[in-house]
């Protein structure tokens, strides 16, 4: 018995539909984890606005729904936000 999760990363993984018809989000990029990370700290997960006027936490500017993708990215990859699926890239070469 195969869960439909599974059926979907497959047909993901071979460029056809989902059956739910929604892609996975996109993974934010280690800085982004730490910005969206600070903002949920101090503004929690939900007052969005007031995320997209604390120009001091947001550097970038990002409006209110790069900000809203940003946070569904940000808990669709729990394992990401302690660094645990990331690479180093400056790791020592063989």
């Amino acid at each position: 018995l195969v869960s439909m999760e599974v059926v979907d990363e497959i047909n993901a993984t071979l460029g056809k539909p989902r059956s739910t018809g929604r892609r996975p989000p996109k993974r934010l990029t280690t800085v982004q984890i730490k910005v969206v990370g600070r903002l949920i700290e101090k503004h929690g997960k939900d007052n969005v606005g007031a995320m997209v006027r604390d120009i001091k936490l947001n550097r970038m500017q990002h409006s209110a729904g790069v900000l809203k993708k940003m946070i569904e990215s940000y808990y669709a990859y729990p394992n990401l936000i302690d660094g645990e699926g990331r690479r180093d890239f400056h790791s020592i070469q063989k």
